[in-house]
């Protein structure tokens, strides 16, 4: 792996830290007891998912099991909430506790099931690339590489507090979108080089080194006007105009004059009671029956039902898709699926009770042929023309029509009648077999 690779791995992790840790900053401002002093170490202490969000995305490119992988994410979520709760009892009250712990255990799950489904996304584009479908839409994730909606969201952070008189946020919501700014920037600029270098590889002599410096310069030109556009600003901070919403009463105050002109628009004088107030007390409240509460329970659990159905269908289909990993030469590792050949249950080879389907009775109209006219049991091993090659038919029995009607009826079709007419031509040649 290149340096390059490395860097914009950290950077993959990083980016989605820096928007998480501004939740509970954000909207602890809109908070009218709020401390000042408690908005810094808030921000600080959001940091902690660094732990959660490496790990998840190391194992998306690690782990090659869907099992393995939320053993070792809940593992890193589980490390990191106590962390988070050591902190949040040292610095801060009980009330701002909670609210972050909670921003702590949303935000790594969300970075736990974004990795996830990073991977899977992978996993399909492979799949379309080597199937060659058109017909494919990559769908970006979000927290999957820094975009330039990150700054915005460090812009209407520092609106809020600039709306509600608080300038440490506003100090922070400044130095963190410059410094996500800084991140998209260099992610940018490093994807864009791998990007064209992979697909210019075929060609001869493409001058690396010299792409890879004129985009350096690119970027340094561009991280020198941001630092330049970034000095006014901290120039500036003591001179910023604050306005603080949180005490402002945004709702209409209304006199004893506009209530009773509002309320007892029918009425002479206030306090008589209008009619159309007459007419809804005398009116009878409708009543549903009792039957109509438990078609309600009806229709919530068939709601359940379906609602737990279609999320263990999506485990599972999470579950198959997760299983393919990129190998670092390009390859496709993928479990081998299973045959689709129809197996017969163990409790129907142990205990015989109900019906036989076709395909079971042909099979077992087989097997009393072949104990008929063999004296050992066949071995496990052994394919259907090595077990009718070890036993002694008859001088006039038909061995190539029994070996047809089983393969044909075993690997065959699911056609009921098909197996039927197949079931019985196999059990005219043993009828009067005995039952074993």
């Amino acid at each position: 792996m290149t340096l390059e690779k490395r860097i914009m791995h950290v950077l993959e992790f990083l980016h989605p830290v820096l928007l998480l840790a501004l939740v509970c900053p954000f909207f602890y401002v809109f908070y009218k007891e709020r401390l000042e002093d408690r908005i810094l170490p808030l921000y600080l202490a959001g940091y902690v998912l660094l732990i959660c969000t490496a790990v998840s995305r190391t194992a998306i490119r690690m782990v090659k099991t869907f099992r393995v992988y939320l053993a070792v994410c809940a593992l890193s979520l589980l490390v990191t909430f106590l962390l988070a709760r050591t902190l949040g009892n040292l610095l801060f009250d009980r009330f701002l506790c909670i609210a972050y712990l909670l921003e702590i255990t949303v935000g790594g799950l969300w970075m736990i099931v974004d990795a996830c489904r990073i991977r899977v996304q992978e996993n399909r584009r492979k799949k379309a690339e080597e199937e060659q479908d058109i017909s494919w839409v990559d769908h970006t994730v979000l927290t999957k590489k820094p975009m330039l909606i990150g700054v915005i969201c460090f812009a209407i952070c520092y609106l809020a507090a600039l709306l509600n008189s608080c300038p440490i946020l506003c100090d922070i919501a400044l130095f963190g979108g410059f410094s996500y700014l800084l991140v998209f920037l260099i992610y940018r600029q490093m994807e864009a080089t791998e990007t064209y270098l992979i697909d210019t590889q075929s060609i001869t002599n493409v001058p690396k080194q010299k792409i890879r410096r004129l985009r350096m310069g690119m970027l340094l030109a561009s991280l020198f006007l941001i630092f330049a556009l970034s000095v006014p600003s901290l120039l500036t901070r003591g001179h910023r105009t604050y306005r603080d919403l949180r005490y402002y009463d945004f709702g209409i105050k209304m006199d004893e004059e506009m209530l009773r002109e509002y309320l007892y628009q029918d009425a002479g004088t206030f306090g008589e009671t209008p009619e159309w107030m007459e007419y809804l007390e005398a009116e009878q409240v409708w009543e549903p029956p009792k039957w109509l509460e438990y078609v309600g329970w009806v229709i919530a659990g068939a709601c359940m039902a379906g609602l737990f159905f279609v999320l263990v269908r999506g485990i599972v289909l999470y579950f198959l898709e997760f299983r393919s990993i990129p190998e670092e030469n390009g390859d496709i590792a993928k479990a081998l699926d299973e045959d689709l050949t129809e197996k017969i249950p163990i409790g129907r080879q142990l205990f015989h009770f109900g019906r036989l389907s076709e395909k079971e009775r042909i099979r077992r109209n087989y097997r009393r042929t072949i104990r008929k006219y063999r004296k050992e049991l066949p071995l496990t091993h052994e394919s259907p023309s090595e077990i009718e090659g070890n036993t002694v038919f008859p001088a006039n029995f038909d061995v190539q029509e029994l070996h047809e009607i089983y393969e044909e009826a075993r690997y065959g079709g699911p056609d009921i009648f098909f197996c039927m007419r197949l079931n019985y031509k196999l059990f005219k040649k043993n009828r009067k077999i005995r039952k074993f």
